[in-house]
C-alpha cells in the first residue's frame, strides 16, 4: 500500500471512535451515561471499560470494529446524522495530514488500495454537490484546525438538526390536512 509520509493513517473504525468521543464530550456526559442512554438502542449495556477502550481506538492500540447496528444506535442516542460518526478529524492531525483506510482495524486484513485523503473521506461521509464543494474549498474550509472545524460542525449539525424539526412538523401538518 501505498502511504503518505509522516501521515495519520486512520482506519474507518477509529474516525467512528474519534467521532463518538466527540460526541459525548459535546454532551457533557460521561461513558457511564453514554452507556446507559445508548442501552435502549443497542438492547445491550455496553461498560464504560468498553466505552472507553472503544474511544482509545482512536489510538490504534486496540481498534474496536464497530457494526451498522451500532453506529446507528450512536446516532440516536446523540441526535447526530450516521454519517457524523464517519467525517475524519480535520486535517492535520496531530500535526500531520490525514489518509483514511492506511491501516485495516481487522489485523488479519491487508488492504492493497490506496489509501484515501482527508478531502475523499470527507467527500464519502457527507457526499456535497459538486457546486457545494467547489464553495468549500473557495472558503478555505478544507484543511481547518480542529476547533474551527467543530464550531463549524457544530453550528452545520445546529442547522440540519432544525430543517429536520422544520420539514416534521410540515409533514405533520399535511398529514393533518
Amino acid at each position: 500500500m501505498k502511504r503518505t509520509r509522516n501521515s495519520s493513517s486512520l482506519s474507518p473504525c477509529q474516525i467512528v471512535a474519534w467521532n463518538l468521543g466527540r460526541a459525548r464530550r459535546a454532551r457533557g456526559w460521561s461513558q457511564e451515561e453514554t452507556a446507559r442512554r445508548a442501552e435502549r438502542y443497542l438492547g445491550y449495556r455496553l461498560s464504560r471499560a468498553a466505552l472507553s477502550q472503544a474511544e482509545r481506538s482512536i489510538e490504534g492500540k486496540r481498534i474496536r470494529r464497530f457494526d451498522a447496528d451500532e453506529i446507528v444506535a450512536f446516532a440516536r442516542v446523540f441526535e447526530l446524522p450516521v454519517s457524523y460518526f464517519f467525517i475524519p478529524p480535520a486535517s492535520p492531525f496531530r500535526g500531520r495530514p490525514v489518509e483514511v483506510n492506511g491501516k485495516p482495524s481487522d489485523p488479519r486484513a491487508s488492504v492493497t488500495s490506496e489509501p484515501l485523503t482527508y478531502d475523499e473521506m470527507l467527500n464519502l461521509a457527507i457526499h456535497p454537490a459538486p457546486e457545494v464543494r467547489a464553495t468549500l474549498r473557495m472558503a478555505g474550509l478544507w484543511g481547518l484546525s480542529q476547533a474551527e472545524a467543530d464550531r463549524i460542525g457544530d453550528r452545520a449539525m445546529g442547522m440540519f438538526k432544525e430543517t429536520l424539526r422544520e420539514r416534521a412538523e410540515a409533514s405533520r401538518r399535511r398529514r393533518k390536512s
